[in-house]
């Protein structure tokens, strides 16, 4: 089992190959949201051609935006949204969902990542796993693009049709 890190090869993952994939299903200039900033990457280098606003609850992480995804509805209309380390550390992830979804354009992206039911709890927040079939289930109702089973990690990317 591991945590994640900034070597980890979910995020390696990521950070080679998935987010290049992600950028070219989005027309350059439009607006990306990142739900649940890193503290340990800075993504605004990698979407310079975007529009990027990340949104947090914590302030410390230096988010575009301090606000509570799960409770509170999200005052924009994107064509991408990042879904990255959320889902584990959310009460209601369903909530939360439900509120990136509303705020997803039609034919809008999303890259989910979803954590495992082998990776460890990596904090005080962490509380949520998932098998294949329950990451496959969560990204429901978008049209799945891709799929890649990490291991103790999940990616997708999926339309809003």
């Amino acid at each position: 089992m591991s945590t994640i890190s900034p070597l980890s090869e979910q995020r390696r993952f990521l950070n080679e190959y998935l987010l290049d994939e992600f950028k070219s299903l989005i027309r350059p200039g439009s607006i990306i949201l990142d739900i649940g900033k890193t503290d340990t990457f800075d993504y605004n280098s990698w979407f310079k051609e975007y529009t990027y606003i990340s949104i947090d609850r914590d302030g410390s992480k230096n988010p575009s935006l301090v606000l509570d995804a799960e409770k509170s509805s999200l005052p924009f209309s994107a064509e991408g949204v990042i879904f990255n380390g959320v889902f584990e550390q959310c009460d209601d992830p369903f909530a939360i969902k439900r509120n990136m979804l509303s705020c997803l354009k039609p034919s809008g992206v999303v890259l989910f990542g979803l954590a495992g039911i082998g990776m460890k709890p990596y904090g005080e927040r962490d509380k949520w796993r998932v098998t294949k079939e329950g990451a496959l289930s969560f990204v429901k109702p978008l049209n799945l693009l891709k799929f890649y089973p990490l291991p103790e990690y999940f990616y997708a990317l999926a339309r809003k049709d």
